[in-house]
């Protein structure tokens, strides 16, 4: 995220993202948070790890500072090798791909469900070969995917299925959660999120015997340097100030005086873990450990996450309603995604998603939301390099790529006090016939 994207806030009167910031920690919670990053408590660590199995109801868990590196080590448990297949969807982020690359194996690409954004089942039957060993079903936007086939013909293929919740939490489908339906599955805890310890995430297992597997793995893991975790404090107080949607200029003056926030610390490239969006060279050197563990001061801002979310997912479940009223209201229902209908879903949603632009006026669009944080404009974003190197190919995953060039997000992570003003723009984007 750049400094750029954020001070756009201060010529504009609205302008919506997604991210929710931690406007809610006081003072004090601050200073905890910062005393823990010089005095680290591996209780914390603890109760967060409790918290989560206890809220999840998904299996054994460990937390890492980025829900890829839960996914490196779960593929590390499982003895993944070189010519190793693992099948994932073809609309993701590529620290996905690098982590699997990472460990020498083979990333092989299916098509989403064009009524989930989730992988589909059947592309899914087309992609499996005998040297696949992992499906990573991915759950998109807050919107479970077709998990039970999925894990049904893993089943059958003897094949060890991971959900990826990394952009869903507490979803139901057919009033189970995700997560607890796979083999494994791994969250993500980053700012852009369901819940946001500015990085972070964690993986869960049923077996016991793999999960002591992976506690051996992480006995030499190592966790992000004391003065990479300061700037992450410094990120965490930036983003509690500039992420509303309208933000009080002298608050943020002021706040930047007395937390002593600097440009330096709040440079993306020293705060967030950017080096494995594309798998560094021999010759590049990480600005941090990979996998690196989750530092405490984090752990205990998830709990503060997890105490808030009953809350918080009401509330996002109350926007999702009030952009598919206003829609309904226009008479556009047709064009709403089926699975926010079926009941067999409950959706806790990250983000409202809509796959055709045409019903939106862009740059009006572009006025009242930060459209080029828009999720997913290409089959693999965040990568600089060529798709053929991360052995996707065109074509390979049509439903994807044709999403992906009209894909609209809406954010559904604003306070309550912007509800009228979000839905008030929202319908103001919208190309009336």
């Amino acid at each position: 995220m750049s400094t750029r994207n954020y001070h756009f806030q201060f010529t504009n009167l609205y302008r919506f993202g997604f991210i929710k910031g931690h406007n809610y920690l006081t003072s004090d919670n601050i200073n905890e948070l910062n005393e823990l990053i010089f005095s680290p408590s591996n209780d914390i660590i603890s109760k967060y790890e409790n918290e989560l199995s206890n809220f999840t109801k998904s299996g054994f868990i460990k937390t890492f500072a980025a829900g890829r590196m839960a996914f490196y080590l779960l593929l590390q448990s499982l003895d993944i090798r070189s010519n190793d297949e693992i099948i994932l969807v073809g609309f993701t982020c590529s620290v996905m791909v690098n982590a699997i690359l990472r460990v020498g194996a083979k990333p092989v690409y299916c098509d989403i469900d064009i009524n989930t954004f989730g992988l589909d089942p059947i592309d899914l039957i087309k992609k499996i070969s005998s040297k696949t060993k992992v499906i990573v079903a991915q759950h998109s936007f807050g919107i479970p995917c077709e998990i039970e086939e999925i894990c049904r013909i893993g089943k059958n293929f003897g094949i060890y299925v991971i959900e990826d919740c990394s952009l869903t939490l507490s979803s139901l489908f057919k009033d189970r959660s995700v997560g607890s339906f796979g083999d494994g599955a791994i969250f993500s805890t980053d700012h852009t999120k369901p819940l946001n310890t500015l990085i972070g995430g964690w993986l869960s297992v049923r077996s016991s015997n793999q999960f002591d597997k992976i506690n051996e793995l992480t006995k030499k893991t190592k966790t992000l340097v004391i003065e990479h975790q300061k700037r992450l404090l410094n990120q965490i107080i930036y983003e509690s100030i500039v992420t509303n949607p309208h933000f009080n200029l002298k608050s943020f003056v002021l706040k930047t005086k007395k937390y002593s926030l600097s440009k330096l610390g709040l440079k993306r490239n020293l705060v967030f873990l950017l080096d494995d969006f594309d798998l560094p060279s021999n010759k590049t050197k990480s600005n941090y450990a990979y996998p690196s563990l989750l530092p405490t001061f984090l752990a205990r801002l998830g709990l503060h996450e997890l105490q808030r979310w009953s809350v918080e997912m009401f509330r996002r479940k109350e926007i999702l309603s009030g952009y598919i009223k206003i829609l309904n209201t226009y008479n556009f229902d047709n064009y709403i995604p089926k699975c926010y209908s079926n009941k067999d879903y409950n959706i806790v949603p990250l983000r409202f998603i809509m796959n055709d632009s045409i019903f939106f006026d862009y740059k009006l669009l572009n006025k009242y939301f930060k459209t080029e944080w828009f999720w997913f404009k290409k089959p693999i974003i965040g990568s600089s390099l060529n798709l053929n190197s991360l052995y996707y190919h065109h074509g390979s995953c049509s439903n994807s790529e044709k999403i992906c060039n009209s894909i609209i997000n809406f954010p559904c992570v604003i306070n309550e006090e912007f509800n009228e003003i979000l839905f008030e723009l929202f319908r103001k984007t919208l190309i009336l016939k």
